[in-house]
């Protein structure tokens, strides 16, 4: 009889473990987005107010993308001891990158991008990374299930 009460209480020991680790997956998810949104508002808020000063376009670029680039990498450093190097230093250069060159297009051929445009630009350019990010991740896991069939599902 005791055997099976302690069977029971490490299975509801494992079960506990498996919710928290559910739980901390689920949490970095949410800060894998949130950075990625952030990086993106950010960027594209600092390519529009490059915009602003009363430059050529191409000195307003070089302006702009030097600012962007800075930006960038210092929120990758800053997510990095909790996200990982690499996990937020590639997604973010492409965020910041595509949006702030949306900006410049806009600008290029006329339109001006208010504050509020600029930052949904980017935060939706955010968003977009981290659904291409996560379906590409569950691909990968997907294809290798027949060679690795110990491999986790995807947790999103």
């Amino acid at each position: 009889m005791r055997q099976e009460s302690d069977s029971c209480d490490s299975a509801a020991i494992g079960g506990a473990e498996e919710g928290r680790m559910q739980r901390r997956s689920m949490l970095f998810t949410i800060g894998d987005c949130l950075f990625l949104c952030l990086v993106g508002a950010v960027t594209a808020e600092a390519m529009r107010l490059a915009h602003q000063l009363d430059c050529t376009f191409v000195l307003t670029w070089i302006i702009g993308m030097t600012g962007v680039m800075v930006l960038q990498v210092f929120l990758a450093f800053l997510a990095a001891p909790i996200l990982g190097m690499i996990e937020s230093m590639v997604p973010s250069m492409i965020v910041a990158m595509a949006g702030s060159t949306s900006v410049c297009v806009s600008h290029l051929v006329g339109g001006e991008l208010g504050s509020f445009k600029a930052t949904a630009l980017g935060v939706s350019l955010g968003m977009g990374m981290f659904l291409y990010v996560v379906a590409f991740g569950n691909s990968c896991r997907n294809s290798l299930l027949p060679v690795f069939p110990n491999t986790r599902a995807p947790h999103v």
